[in-house]
């Protein structure tokens, strides 16, 4: 579990940002992101969108450095050696100490990241419209202000990932023409942007892909352009990914009850297979030879379709498919043992060809009274495993990986610790820096003193129900 940042790939490679098996648990049982996987380039501008709940904010707070992961890698490239400058997050929560106006936060921003460009404080005054609230203390401002407050705060240091996790639909036209075409010419200009979220208009205008998430897993992963020339809008896009989310009912309980099942179909399918080979010495033209040939071929569909099935986002539609290719198959182990019965005592009278009726048989009962009963009754979606599914080696693993679940538990909350600190410190500069004002002085950050993570986001505590 880690995030480094690497700047020996940087001059080879577009690529900013590299997540590989990210994976987020609160409380120890809440999946909030499972195992997703994926890489940012630069001057790309994502959209992160879903259902609520299914992880879109969680994602963007763990890509933004906001907070830890259970499990997984993220890697970035940046050219900023701190990653604290490197990345701008703006979050939908808000939390400010008492008495403090607008014009002290950026005065603050202005000297902690060592912001000079008077143009582009002037761009960005302007392009907000913060000309009139620059005097009035950020306790009085309205939700939607603060929220246009965070984004200011993440431009002003010009950051190469900024994250927003809330941009309201509730601005006004002009103003949100104006911002947009700020994000335009950053994300020109090489900047990299994560959206949250975003309204339909917003996306079509500004991001360039989108990723779209299902329960805490990645259910699509496109570019804008793809997305249109398939969909015909982003709009019936989402609807569709929406409604495809709905029907996806039945959800895999484990992997591991997935590799179960299909490690038993192809157990019984090679063991078919085996008896076959030992015991059947027949003609190319025979007919029963033909018949079980077929036979073969359609289990293999079956097999494929299953593997197909098992090895994706778990869709009603797969499963029906899946399904529809087992009664297939089914019918004609059935047909196949039928005939192997009625020409038994003519042509085929020889004990062998009873022991293949026998596989047949087993492998048609496996089919029929284990793999479709299960499908059918949702039995393979329990969070139950029986002793016997569980080899010994299997257990061993779950309990080394259980050791390491606690030990990165304990990591997460000597990092929370630290954290805390360090907001402790960053109050005690904006005090210092609240009497410097009162005092008329100049407010001076202590020699050998840095103060990072600094945003909005404070005294967020994440919980549960993040999106």
């Amino acid at each position: 579990m880690e995030k480094t940042i690497d700047q020996t790939k940087k001059e080879n490679s577009n690529v900013l940002v590299v997540v590989h098996n990210l994976t987020k648990i609160f409380s120890h049982t809440v999946w909030t992101i499972k195992k997703v996987s994926f890489e940012i380039n630069r001057g790309e501008a994502i959209a992160f969108v879903g259902n609520n709940g299914t992880g879109k904010s969680v994602l963007g707070k763990l890509i933004g450095n906001v907070i830890q992961q259970t499990s997984g890698i993220i890697d970035y490239f940046f050219n900023e050696s701190n990653i604290f400058k490197a990345i701008g997050y703006q979050s939908r929560e808000q939390a400010w100490p008492v008495g403090f106006k607008v014009k002290d936060v950026i005065a603050l921003y202005k000297t902690i990241y060592e912001v000079k460009d008077k143009t582009w404080i002037a761009k960005l005054i302007d392009t907000f419209g913060f000309e009139e609230i620059m005097e009035k203390k950020l306790s009085s401002l309205d939700i939607l202000s603060l929220q246009l407050f965070a984004i200011f705060l993440v431009l002003l240091y010009k950051p190469e990932l900024i994250v927003i996790d809330e941009f309201s639909s509730s601005i006004d036209f002009e103003r949100k023409m104006k911002i947009l075409n700020l994000l335009k010419e950053y994300r020109n200009n090489g900047g990299t942007i994560i959206i949250v979220q975003p309204e339909d208009f917003i996306l079509n205008a500004l991001c360039n892909r989108i990723i779209t998430l299902n329960k805490g897993e990645m259910q699509d992963d496109s570019s804008l352009k793809n997305i249109v020339k398939e969909h015909g809008s982003t709009f019936e896009y989402i609807r569709k990914l929406a409604e495809e989310a709905k029907e996806n009912k039945r959800r895999i309980a484990t992997n591991h009850s997935f590799e179960i099942l299909l490690k038993k179909f192809r157990t019984a399918f090679a063991n078919l297979e085996n008896v076959y080979e030992k015991n059947c010495g027949l003609n190319e033209d025979d007919h029963l030879l033909i018949q079980i040939k077929n036979t073969f071929y359609q289990i293999k569909i079956s097999e494929d379709q299953l593997t197909q099935t098992f090895t994706q986002i778990l869709l009603q539609k797969n499963v029906n498919q899946a399904i529809k290719n087992l009664k297939r198959t089914l019918k004609e182990l059935r047909e196949t043992i039928i005939f192997i019965k009625k020409h038994r005592r003519t042509e085929y009278k020889d004990p062998k060809f009873k022991k293949i009726e026998l596989e047949l048989e087993k492998m048609a009962n496996f089919i029929e009274n284990k793999i479709l009963l299960i499908l059918k009754n949702d039995e393979l979606f329990k969070n139950e495993e029986t002793e016997e599914d569980i080899s010994s080696a299997e257990k061993k693993q779950l309990k080394i990986l259980k050791k390491r679940y606690i030990k990165e538990e304990l990591k997460i909350i000597k990092l929370e610790r630290k954290r805390a600190k360090k907001n402790q410190l960053l109050l005690d500069d904006l005090e210092n820096f609240d009497y410097a004002l009162n005092q008329n002085k100049q407010f001076e950050i202590p020699e050998n003193h840095t103060i990072k993570n600094v945003g909005p986001t404070l005294k967020h505590v994440p919980e549960e129900g993040d999106d």
